[in-house]
C-alpha cells in the first residue's frame, strides 16, 4: 500500500472518538481491508490485514507485538510522554527488528495464517 494511504488510514482512526471508548476495535474499509486497533491506556497498536486474514489472528498479532515491544523496552512510558500528540514517529531501528521478530514467529505458531504487510503506529 503507497505509504500517503497508510498514514491517512491512521490519521483516520487516531482522531476518531471511538478510541476514546473502545480499546479494541476492527474497521472495514473499501481501500485497504480490515484495519484492527488494540489499546492499552498507553500506546494504541494498529494493523492492517486483507478481508481474508482472521480477526482473532489480527488482534492475537497486536498483542504479541505489544508484549514484545514492552518487555524489550522499546516503547515505555517515558517514550511516549515525550512522544508527539499523535503517537511515536517510528519505532527505531530496535522496534522494528522486534516487530519483524513478532511477525516470524507469529506466523510459525499460526500455521495457515500469514501476515503480510504490516505497518504499526505506535
Amino acid at each position: 500500500l503507497p505509504p500517503a494511504l497508510l498514514a491517512s488510514k491512521f490519521d483516520r482512526v487516531l482522531q476518531s472518538q471511538r478510541i476514546r471508548t473502545q480499546s479494541r476495535l476492527t474497521i472495514t474499509d473499501r481501500e485497504v481491508g480490515h484495519i484492527h486497533y488494540d489499546s492499552d491506556g498507553l500506546c494504541i497498536y494498529l494493523l492492517i490485514a486483507s478481508d481474508a486474514f482472521p480477526q482473532r489472528s489480527a488482534f492475537a498479532f497486536l498483542r504479541a507485538v505489544r508484549e514484545r515491544l514492552r518487555t524489550q523496552g522499546v516503547v515505555s512510558e517515558v517514550e511516549v510522554d515525550s512522544a508527539r500528540p499523535h503517537g511515536l514517529e517510528a519505532p527505531g531501528k530496535r522496534g522494528l527488528e522486534v516487530v519483524s521478530q513478532a511477525v516470524m514467529e507469529f506466523e510459525k505458531l499460526e500455521g495457515g495464517d500469514r501476515v503480510g504487510a504490516v505497518r504499526l503506529q505506535v
